[in-house]
């Protein structure tokens, strides 16, 4: 006879009434749109085998944006701060994989009573660590020797290589460059983006410290962040504005947000 299929999922979890780090910066940052999304994402990981939601494919990618009813753009955005605050594993968030080590000890009560043990952490899945966290356009593929499909290798234009060259921080150009074709980075732009970054290269923010709070090259470009002047503070978004606020313990210099820290947005 065969036996019962152990269950890895859970029909509830459990919702605190006291709030700590993660709903508070959700909510300062993306009002009720973040509160909405954790715990919709949260749904999703209690109702997903091995409690592991991954977002690979565009199918599960569209389920993700339909069920917490945000915009992809927003939900790239709540995605990365989550990875940033520890709440999702930010080395699987690069994998287009959501796992929370905090959700899981939270159903440790619920495993106790189960004959199953409780699910653990995925492997990373090492040549692909560095993967987007969702690719706008799809790379072409090709077939290789053996008949497997082979990922076509992705070519920049020259402008692009230009401006990568003169960036200080070269992290995400591939996905930097999805979103330079997106805003035609490559036409009228190009002269507005390459002077812009002349001019903060020169900020002492970007200067400070060996440059420890330059934003990585695809976060630059997909913040626009060229449209930001050449302000010690790059962000003007409510967003950049309140982690400025946050960085230096919401002190203000003149109706001014402090210095000491870069505020910017990852994709």
């Amino acid at each position: 006879m065969t036996g019962r299929p152990k269950k890895t999922t859970v029909n509830y979890f459990p919702h605190f009434t006291t709030s700590g780090k993660t709903l508070f910066t959700l909510e300062s940052l993306y009002g009720n749109d973040g509160y909405a999304f954790w715990f919709k994402l949260l749904e999703i990981l209690g109702g997903t085998e091995n409690h592991t939601f991954r977002y690979e494919n565009t199918a599960d990618w569209l389920f993700l944006v339909a069920k917490t009813k945000v915009s992809e753009e927003k939900a790239i955005l709540i995605l990365q701060t989550l990875a940033d605050l520890g709440a999702i594993d930010a080395e699987l968030h690069k994998e287009q994989t959501v796992w929370s080590d905090n959700f899981i000890s939270g159903l440790l009560p619920v495993y106790d009573k189960r004959s199953t043990e409780i699910p653990t952490k995925p492997t990373l899945r090492v040549e692909n660590t560095q993967a987007p966290v969702f690719s706008v356009e799809k790379t072409p593929r090709s077939k290789g020797s053996k008949g497997k499909e082979a990922e076509t290798p992705l070519v920049y234009s020259d402008r692009f290589e230009e401006f990568w060259k003169a960036y200080p921080r070269k992290k995400g150009k591939s996905k930097a460059y999805t979103y330079w074709k997106k805003y035609g980075c490559d036409n009228g732009l190009f002269n507005t983006v390459m002077d812009s970054l002349s001019q903060q290269k020169k900020s002492k923010d970007w200067i400070k410290d060996g440059g420890q709070f330059v934003p990585h090259g695809s976060t630059w470009v997909f913040n626009r962040a060229w449209e930001d002047g050449d302000d010690d503070v790059l962000g003007t978004c409510e967003v950049c504005n309140y982690l400025a606020r946050m960085s230096c313990d919401g002190k203000k210099n003149g109706g001014k947000i402090c210095g000491g820290f870069v505020p910017t947005v990852k994709p």
